[in-house]
Parts: structure tokens; sequence; C-alpha cells
């Protein structure tokens, strides 16, 4: 089975996978639980699997992956960047990058 798939409006080669993340969203106070669909360096397409909010595009992202066969953990920072309906397209921010769109934002 070929893991790669192609997404004509993407620049980076995404790569499926069916990993369960949890997600804060910055300035709101709960999660929402997502399945990553598919990953690359820059970005994500995530699927909401359970959530008390509804996120909005440009909202800010903490993403959380716990690796528990490697027993690890994982975050990385991100921006919606589309939403359709349960779908969520991410593009990847740093850390630095993430705290200056939210100090913007407040």
């Amino acid at each position: 089975m070929n893991n790669q798939i192609y997404e004509p409006n993407t620049t980076a080669q995404r790569f499926r996978t069916q990993e369960r993340v949890h997600v804060e969203i910055y300035g709101r106070t709960d999660k929402i639980f997502c399945k990553l669909e598919n990953l690359s360096t820059s970005g994500a397409a995530l699927k909401i699997l359970n959530a008390q909010v509804v996120p909005r595009p440009k909202d800010v992202l903490k993403i959380t992956v716990d690796l528990k066969t490697l027993q690890k953990t994982h975050i990385k920072y991100a921006e919606i960047v589309w939403i359709n309906g349960l779908d969520l397209g991410v593009n990847f921010l740093n850390q630095e990058e993430a705290q200056k769109r939210i100090s913007k934002s407040i």
C-alpha cells in the first residue's frame, strides 16, 4: 500500500496517517479530538472526532500527538487555513510564529 497522496493545492508531499490527536485552540478552554489524516513538512489535514467548540479559519492551534508505541509525545503549532465540514487544513508554525499570531489577536 502506498501511503503517499497527491493534493493539487499543496506544495509539500503528504503522507497518510491515522494518528489520534488532541488540539487546543488558543484563546479557548475546550479541546478538540481529531484524527490526523495526512501530514507533510508544512501542514496537515485533520478530521474532527469530538469537539465542544467550533474552530475558525486563522485559529492558532497546539496539536499534541501521543506516540504510545514510542512512549513519546510530539507537539506542533499550527494555523487553520481551511475548514470543510468536520475536516480542517492547517499550516504548521514554529512556537515563535504561533506566539506572534496569538499576541496580534489579543
